[in-house]
């Protein structure tokens, strides 16, 4: 048996009709209905598609016009043993739209046949939905292969010969935002093919358009949602806002329990989810199912949708996965809320050096929550200093800096939980950045050291970066001022090759200082190593804004 099973759209009988007319095998080809769930209408369908062959076939069967319902498998056993007489060669049997199928004793009559195929008979079944056959027992036979969505999906080149076939011509970034968005999936291809046409500016329209436009949403809302039940529409439209879902997750979300169960029969049935690791706990929505789900509930139910964010956001809190708590917050539009769990996160985010994304966060607040929080409004100050300039060019700039901070912890009681009691000792860090950035060297050296010497390390995430930026800083300055031997010591006690992971955000910032201290002193090996420590492209990128910094 072959079972080429995946979602809609994906190309399935087109596939099959294209193979049944290249192979030299006989095909017969049996398309499925929902009429056909009548078991005595099924076997002789069944037989007459089979008699195609020889008229021979069956004949038993028509002779005794079909016993009643309760010799149905006698019925199968006269026609299976007419195959094994009659077929001279190897032959192929095509069941399509198998899914519509759903009778217990079609199911029965199909195990009866699988169970004594004949040997020159190959099945070939087309569904949506994984049929409920043995297929675990037939993979370990070895009898059973399988197309599935990975095989299905249309690769560069085919998403490239199908756009010129359909007499399209699509600049480099229009094909590839075209493949990225679908995923291969063809039914998609095809649509925002067709929408793309007459229209100049093909990549604006696929970045602004996705998966959203009517065709899409015509498409999900007519071919999939229109032919669920009732409970799985239901959970599809209050899980797809999510963007990974997971069993207790979506009980959080749907306030109900069974969704570890539900999300597995999803995937059996072939409804636009993949899984995301070997457990399969973890799943998620092709992009364009997601997205034509949310269109369809933010024009039926558009009232429940702050409520499902909310309610994935407290789950993400109580896993104690702040970032995605946050992020849930602020889609469900409760920013205070977002506010103090972007508090709670900001350890985190500082040490793993995610400045940008710091910022991103803070973009969405609005400016009276970041003024009442002394951390969230130093961070907030802090990280605009990351951009193609820096932020503390004059002393004037920290001295203000310095004077809301301290005026915002005596408005408000400074809360240690949070791990940023040490965060005033910033500053110093900060008024020598103030003078690197007016260009007084000997100044900026005499106030980083002072800095250092004044730090207090402690067990924190912010104590650990101030103690980094007071290394880096001071490295570089001594690099600037030609002192080469001290930089090099300041900066490996900072980052000790070997000890520290070489795509840590901080150590990618000093690298290439280190690495133009083992140039200019010629040691080669050195430079070999501190080099490939900082050749990742996707890192450099990330912290692009503190070299301009520093």
């Amino acid at each position: 048996m072959t079972l080429c099973s995946a979602p809609a759209g994906f190309g399935k009988t087109t596939l099959l009709a294209e193979w049944a007319t290249a192979t030299p095998f006989p095909v017969v080809w049996l398309s499925c209905e929902e009429a056909d769930n009548d078991p005595v209408r099924f076997l002789s369908y069944l037989q007459a598609a089979l008699a195609s062959l020889d008229k021979r076939t069956g004949a038993t069967i028509r002779a005794n016009q079909f016993a009643p319902t309760s010799s149905l498998e006698e019925a199968m056993t006269h026609l299976l043993n007419d195959l094994v007489r009659l077929l001279q060669q190897d032959t192929v049997m095509i069941l399509d739209d198998y899914h519509l199928l759903t009778s217990e004793t079609i199911y029965a009559l199909m195990q009866f046949l699988l169970d004594h195929l004949p040997a020159r008979l190959h099945l070939i079944i087309a569904t949506r939905v994984d049929p409920p056959l043995p297929l675990a027992r037939l993979r370990a036979r070895n009898q059973v292969s399988e197309l599935r969505t990975e095989e299905l999906c249309f690769v560069s080149s085919e998403v490239e010969a199908f756009v010129h076939t359909m007499s399209l011509t699509l600049s480099s970034e229009a094909m590839h935002l075209l493949e990225e968005r679908t995923e291969g999936w063809i039914a998609g291809i095809q649509l925002l093919t067709l929408a793309l046409h007459g229209r100049a500016d093909a990549a604006g329209f696929l970045r602004q358009a996705g998966g959203v436009h009517r065709f899409l949403r015509e498409y999900v809302s007519e071919e999939i949602l229109g032919q669920q039940s009732a409970e799985t529409q239901h959970f599809l439209l209050s899980t797809c806002l999510l963007r990974r879902l997971c069993g207790p997750l979506c009980d959080a979300v749907l306030d109900e329990v069974g969704s570890k169960d539900r999300l597995a029969q999803l995937r059996t049935a072939n409804l636009f989810i993949s899984v995301l690791d070997e457990a399969e706990t973890w799943y998620r929505y092709h992009p364009f199912f997601a997205e034509a789900l949310s269109a369809h509930l933010r024009e039926r139910e558009p009232e429940r949708i702050p409520e499902l964010y909310r309610r994935a956001s407290l789950w993400y809190e109580e896993q104690h996965q702040e970032e995605e708590a946050c992020a849930y917050a602020l889609l469900a539009g409760d920013q205070p809320r977002a506010a103090a769990l972007l508090e709670r996160l900001m350890p985190q985010l500082f040490e793993q050096g995610e400045f940008l994304h710091m910022r991103a966060f803070l973009s969405q607040l609005p400016p009276a929550l970041i003024t009442a929080s002394p951390l969230l409004s130093l961070t907030s100050i802090w990280v605009q200093g990351f951009g193609q300039r820096p932020l503390f060019n004059s002393e004037q700039s920290v001295k203000m800096l310095a004077s809301h901070l301290k005026e915002q912890i005596l408005i408000q009681r400074w809360d240690d939980s949070v791990g940023f009691a040490e965060l005033p000792e910033v500053l110093p860090l900060l008024q020598t950045w103030a003078a690197m950035a007016q260009g007084d060297m000997e100044r900026s050296i005499t106030l980083a050291q002072q800095a250092r010497a004044m730090h207090s390390p402690a067990e924190s995430a912010l104590s650990r970066f101030i103690t980094a930026g007071h290394q880096m800083t001071l490295g570089v300055l001594y690099r600037a001022h030609g002192d080469l031997e001290s930089a090099e010591q300041v900066l490996l006690e900072a980052f000790p090759m070997g000890r520290i992971r070489a795509d840590h955000p901080q150590f990618l910032t000093t690298a290439p200082t280190i690495a133009e201290i083992y140039e200019a002193r010629g040691s080669c090996a050195h430079l070999d190593t501190s080099m490939t420590m900082c050749s990742s492209s996707s890192l450099r990128e990330r912290t692009r804004p503190l070299f301009t910094l520093l």
